[in-house]
């Protein structure tokens, strides 16, 4: 791939003022050339193409999924939980960690842990309704309010704790341990958007992307827990216990901490993250947000009141809102792509590129789901793009909305996901107006310092009771 681009002195400042993450740089450089299939540049000494054309991006995710099968790697060394994460995995060591995810998110599984999901959801609820006993109103950070909500969720999905006390207990360690590495210090910051731009970085500066304190005290906490289930014989269905005898049949006894530790990430930060923007859009849009809770009282009438598993999946419009919202403002920012076998990327418009193994080629969602070339409006939150019945939706290339992925290396837990978005909004939508706070800077701004784009000053919001 030939050098054709460099980011311009600005940018780099961005990055190494922490201002911009990966995603950010991505999406500049996608809007600047909005003429172009692809872009050819260099990231410090790294070649990336980045690829603006969907028919590519089709090629890429599905019709030579083989030619694109890698995914960057992680030192084990310097990484020994995260680089057993299926997201940094290849080959057969991919597939292994995927099945994990796979076979803890069965229909029948998932069924089971939507019951978890909303005990957490009520537990939410009854908190809310603590703080407003002599209150008219409550003032929240969503960012922080459902990733309390998310580490909630991944500790009781990962451990079975019934106990109300331990559990909190566990709630705080490990809500800790993940501020840690979703909202690192200046320096770590820095480091770690280096290290994205350029693996190289990590390991001359020795260092991983989580923290080595964290690994070891994770490490420490799942092998004492594994330790104490062999002494007393225990078999809880929980994600841990799944995980523990699918080792078993595929994969190191040494790796099932590494597992554990990737669904409690991988059930933290995204969730947490997509509910804060739907938040913010649904205190925004007060007549997308009675027509989400009319939907979900129609729901819950026909299936006797009962939230669950089955009613969550026939809040279609509810699907819609959430669609838009991560079409606006993507969890994960861009997708990163390595090349393993030789192949010539050709565009309609005439551009070629030839690829060797080893090249980089990028996606930046943030662009291309903003892009007003692929979507009428882009910058109006407009729930009816998804309606599924509509000719706009029908005729509309699949390969322009992409906020989970597609093809084999798509997001294994994105069922998971959705299933705590979905029980978390119709749960607080019943009895709780989402309204905008005056803490929310306006107009809002991404902030880009973060792994996972946030709203600088804090995604403010007002629940005030129906």
């Amino acid at each position: 791939m030939k050098r054709s681009l460099l980011p311009s002195v600005e940018q780099l400042r961005s990055i190494l003022m922490v201002a911009k993450n990966y995603s950010g740089l991505l999406r500049d450089v996608y809007k600047a050339h909005s003429d172009k299939s692809m872009v050819g540049m260099f990231i410090i000494n790294q070649p990336v193409l980045l690829v603006r054309d969907p028919d590519i991006i089709k090629v890429i995710l599905h019709t030579e999924f083989n030619c694109f099968r890698a995914h960057r790697e992680l030192d084990n060394k310097l990484d020994p939980l995260l680089s057993k994460d299926p997201f940094f995995q290849n080959g057969h060591s991919w597939k292994v960690s995927r099945g994990v995810f796979l076979m803890a998110f069965t229909s029948k599984k998932l069924r089971y842990l939507s019951t978890i999901v909303k005990n957490i959801s009520t537990m939410l609820i009854h908190n809310l309704d603590n703080e407003l006993i002599e209150k008219n109103y409550i003032d929240i950070e969503a960012k922080n309010f459902f990733a309390d909500f998310t580490t909630s969720i991944g500790v009781n999905s990962l451990l079975g704790i019934e106990n109300k006390s331990l559990m909190e207990m566990y709630v705080k360690l490990f809500r800790n341990m993940m501020d840690n590495i979703f909202e690192p210090s200046l320096i770590a910051s820095l480091k770690n958007n280096l290290d994205f731009f350029n693996p190289m970085i990590g390991n001359l500066l020795n260092s991983g992307l989580v923290p080595s304190d964290i690994n070891e005290k994770f490490l420490k906490i799942i092998e004492d827990i594994i330790e104490i289930r062999k002494q007393n014989g225990s078999n809880k269905n929980d994600i841990l216990e799944n995980i523990i005898d699918y080792e078993k049949k595929f994969i190191p006894n040494d790796d099932v901490p590494a597992h554990a530790f990737s669904f409690l990430v991988e059930s933290f930060e995204t969730s947490s993250v997509t509910l804060s923007f739907l938040f913010y859009q649904l205190s925004k849009h007060q007549n997308v947000q009675q027509k989400v809770r009319e939907e979900v009282f129609r729901v819950l009438e026909k299936f006797d009141n009962e939230l669950n598993y089955d009613t969550i999946k026939e809040m279609t419009y509810m699907d819609q809102v959430i669609n838009e919202s991560l079409r606006m403002f993507p969890s994960a920012g861009r997708f990163m792509k390595i090349c393993t076998e030789q192949i010539e990327l050709s565009a309609a418009n005439g551009e070629r590129c030839l690829l060797t193994p080893g090249d980089v080629v990028t996606i930046s969602l943030e662009g291309l789901h903003n892009d007003p070339k692929l979507w009428d409006n882009p910058d109006e939150f407009n729930p009816e793009r998804f309606n599924r019945n509509s000719m706009d939706y029908k005729l509309r290339h699949k390969f322009i909305f992409l906020p989970f992925g597609s093809g084999q290396r798509m997001c294994p837990g994105m069922r998971m996901g959705l299933i705590n978005v979905k029980m978390a909004t119709a749960t607080i939508i019943q009895k709780f107006i989402i309204d905008s706070s005056p803490k929310l800077q306006l107009p809002i701004k991404i902030d880009n310092s973060y792994f996972f784009s946030r709203v600088k000053g804090g995604a403010w919001i007002r629940f005030k009771r129906l």
